[in-house]
């Protein structure tokens, strides 16, 4: 398993070096969103303890109590109300998001195709000039063939020649 997965990552990195350009993701959009780890929840803020039992009967303190009450109430009030605008408007922007990446997907399936058609009117073109040049070059191939055997025989002739020639000419007139 270790050795296929090793081969497998090695075989990625090989094809994405060719990638051209390198950062193919650059041109998509950037999505907008973010985790964050959340901080543990202080269930301190949501008690609304009673006054302390040595102020019991100081209306002070229960009036401070009963306004901690009223605050906690608050702010449960705008939680919902901030959940129901969320389950409201959420779902609008994960349309809108998910649109704009669909727009994109035919803008790059467009320029697939366009490239597609590219490719093939060069193969197109390639082809077509090959089979156009092919045969000049069988010619200057049976010509090079032949002049090859003519340099052959021309060297075999030469040989015997100089085979027949005398070892040591003494007259440079024998030579001529």
């Amino acid at each position: 398993q270790g050795s296929l997965k090793r081969e497998v990552d090695r075989m990625i990195q090989l094809e994405m070096s060719k990638f051209e350009p390198e950062n193919y993701l650059e041109s998509l959009p950037e999505l907008s969103f973010s985790l964050s780890a959340m901080e543990p929840l202080d269930y301190e803020q949501y008690d609304a303890p009673l006054p302390p039992a040595n102020m019991m009967k100081n209306i002070n303190a229960w009036k401070e109590a009963i306004s901690n009450v009223e605050q906690q109430i608050e702010n449960q009030s705008i939680r919902m109300s901030n959940l129901d605008l969320m389950n409201s408007h959420l779902s609008k922007a994960w349309i809108a998001h998910t649109e704009k990446l669909q727009i994109h997907k035919k803008q790059l399936e467009h320029h697939l195709d366009h490239c597609k058609s590219q490719i093939d009117n060069i193969n197109k073109d390639r082809k077509e000039s090959q089979v156009e040049v092919k045969p000049s070059l069988d010619r200057l191939h049976s010509e090079w063939y032949e002049l090859v055997r003519k340099n052959q025989r021309l060297e075999l002739l030469c040989e015997q020649m100089r085979a027949k020639l005398p070892s040591n000419p003494s007259d440079p007139d024998e030579m001529q």
